[in-house]
């Protein structure tokens, strides 16, 4: 019989396992099938992951609480990390805890919106949806507490 906490463990093994294993492509040209590990766009090695995992590592730690997210996330982003997503970069670099966090995303989004380009949206990053199965962990089972703690999360 399988626990919660079993499915939690899979939830995250899988995808840091995904993550280290696309990282070798990310941002490039599809490989037309053929794997070809060698050093991803920002220099991952063969089997490491990227910031995607680093930031579903913050929010799981933090149990989807948003004071305890941002704190993970500001404490990882003042470590250095040698992957950091433009949008992420912008609104982390402008946060020093949740509240200004969330207005520096804000703010973000609403200057993302005003900018006009065919084919391209500044402001919908996937950041977000990479971090989507650790923001529901915490709430397995209760469908309404998952969509009202993304929806937080991911503001």
């Amino acid at each position: 019989m399988t626990t919660e906490n079993d499915r939690i463990k899979g939830v995250l093994l899988g995808q840091a396992a995904g993550d280290a294993l696309g990282s070798q492509y990310e941002f490039g040209q599809p490989s037309g099938g053929h794997a070809v590990m060698g050093r991803g766009t920002f220099g991952h090695a063969p089997g490491e992951y990227t910031d995607d995992t680093q930031q579903a590592v913050c929010v799981a730690r933090g149990r989807s609480q948003p004071e305890a997210v941002a704190r993970n996330l500001l404490a990882w982003y003042e470590s250095g990390p040698k992957d950091v997503g433009n949008q992420t970069r912008s609104v982390l670099s402008r946060a020093s805890n949740a509240t200004t966090m969330a207005a520096a995303a804000r703010e973000y989004a609403e200057k993302s919106a005003a900018i006009t380009r065919p084919g391209w949206d500044p402001g919908s990053g996937n950041g977000s949806l990479m971090r989507t199965g650790p923001a529901c962990l915490p709430y397995l089972g209760d469908h309404v507490a998952v969509v009202r703690r993304r929806g937080r999360s991911a503001r």
